[in-house]
């Protein structure tokens, strides 16, 4: 009766994930300037934006500032590498630099906490590297939005969608062909 409902309620809890709660607070962040970006389609330019300026501003509402300029240039990448310098480097998944706001929030800004795809949860923001069916790699940056077992849905601003949307193909979290650099905003 109640002593068992007690301890099934208890065990129950045992097996909930212990490594934090998801960040409402970032979440709602990209959720508010998705509406605000609604009518952009992906790009540069007048009414247009890609995936990492969307992140940085995402970033800058969730801390409530402007980054300083070595954490927007580690935002976006830019480094001032050539095309083939980024591939290379995206193939090997070896420079830190290309976890994009994961570098920029844990290495130049330490506000974010390095999470693994296991533990990836709503308002997690994420770079990834992954190869397209032609072999060549690209990488896009986003906001996870729902994580459902190794499946992760984001928003962000995708060319795929030329808008700023959900995806409505999940990112899978786990995969061989791919580096992830997933964080979680801490401040």
């Amino acid at each position: 009766s109640v002593k068992l409902f007690s301890r099934l309620l208890f065990s129950f809890l045992l097996t909930l994930p212990l490594s934090g709660k998801s960040d409402q607070a970032t979440l709602r962040c990209a959720q508010d300037l998705a509406r605000q970006y609604k009518d952009y389609t992906y790009g540069s330019g007048s009414n247009k934006i890609d995936c990492v300026h969307f992140v940085l501003n995402v970033v800058e509402c969730r801390l409530g500032e402007s980054l300083p300029v070595n954490a927007r240039k580690a935002v976006l990448i830019s480094y001032g590498w050539s095309a083939e310098e980024t591939e290379t480097k995206a193939k090997a998944g070896s420079d830190p630099k290309l976890g994009g706001v994961q570098y920029a929030l844990t290495t130049v800004l330490r506000k974010g906490k390095m999470i693994k795809p296991a533990d990836a949860m709503p308002g997690d923001l994420v770079q990834y590297w992954m190869p397209k069916q032609n072999g060549e790699w690209f990488g896009h940056a986003a906001v996870i939005s729902k994580v459902e077992g190794t499946m992760a849905t984001i928003l962000g601003a995708h060319e795929s969608a030329n808008a700023v949307t959900e995806l409505k193909t999940p990112l899978n979290l786990v995969g061989t062909n791919r580096h992830l650099y997933i964080v979680r905003i801490e401040n």
